[in-house]
């Protein structure tokens, strides 16, 4: 998504950063390391389109909160559901959501 999306885009950050989050928790996973180093380089593919020089990258993370997945899993879902229009889900979201009817 972050390639069809563009390195710009600012859903793609996101996905990137929650990616990076994701795959930095999996401690004991057989291949932590190469997909830790994957999506460190999808995070840097957006950072570098923003103008953040590796070297600054941690703390302009930290500033703007991005490493917080508490605060990027919900700026994620509402980036997301922003680019499918309403009529676009193959599913109730609502349901899946937990706001469906009971």
């Amino acid at each position: 998504l972050v390639q069809r999306l563009g390195p710009t885009h600012e859903a793609s950050l996101l996905i990137a950063v929650h990616g990076l989050l994701l795959v930095s928790g999996a401690q004991g996973h057989a291949q932590r390391d190469e997909l830790v180093r994957q999506a460190t380089g999808v995070v840097g593919a957006c950072l570098e389109a923003r103008g953040v020089h590796p070297e600054q990258a941690q703390q302009w993370l930290e500033e703007r909160q991005l490493l917080d997945q508490s605060l990027v899993v919900p700026a994620l879902r509402a980036a997301l559901e922003a680019l499918v229009p309403d009529d676009g889900w193959l599913f109730d979201r609502d349901e899946v959501l937990g706001r469906g009817r009971s």
